[in-house]
């Protein structure tokens, strides 16, 4: 049910927006249904379409919130907020990514051998989301382990991604703090 509350915080971050909001609507009530049908009837079909409409409005949402921080000339709160949240929406958008790939190839990824026992299907959304933000942080646990060739090509690019992420978001936000430093008047006491 956390996939629930994530999806009706990110439609709020995007409600300024009046077209995006109408969008990210449509996908929010979708994927709120696909996530209630996935917990109740946690089949592989339930779980592919739940995933894919996990994709759709996270990489919305976080395409949303990341043309706003482009846009921006300088650096407030907010737009810290943002960046770290476009941070976290891109470890849940490679996480229901990794679902897709697991939909289509059940043995695409490792799991620890009490990772998968007992719970079964349900355990794996959350183990997987795990990989996915350890990836993006380039921590690399190995606890859990692509196994085939798309699934290590799709952590290596995530890895690639989080890093260049982090390194050209904290430029830009500190080239813009210091280019409004420098623009104010300067204080003479």
């Amino acid at each position: 049910m956390i996939s629930l509350t994530i999806i009706f915080v990110a439609l709020r971050l995007v409600f300024p927006h009046r077209r995006a909001f109408r969008v990210a609507i449509g996908f929010g009530l979708a994927s709120a249904v696909s996530v209630v049908i996935a917990a109740v009837h946690p089949t592989p079909t339930a779980l592919g379409i739940e995933a894919l409409l996990a994709i759709a409005i996270l990489g919305f949402v976080g395409a949303v919130i990341l043309a706003d921080i482009a846009r921006t000339r300088t650096v407030t709160m907010d737009t810290i907020f943002g960046a770290a949240c476009v941070y976290l929406l891109l470890g849940l958008f490679w996480g229901s990514l990794y679902r897709l790939v697991l939909w289509a190839d059940p043995g695409a990824f490792r799991f620890p051998s009490f990772a998968t026992t007992g719970a079964g299907l349900e355990s794996v959304p959350g183990w997987i989301t795990y990989f996915s933000l350890v990836t993006l942080a380039t921590v690399g646990y190995g606890d859990v382990t692509p196994a085939s060739p798309l699934a290590r090509s799709l952590a290596a690019i995530e890895g690639m991604t989080g890093q260049l992420y982090v390194a050209i978001m904290i430029a830009r936000l500190v080239a813009l703090q210091v280019k409004h430093g420098t623009d104010r008047p300067s204080a003479d006491v």
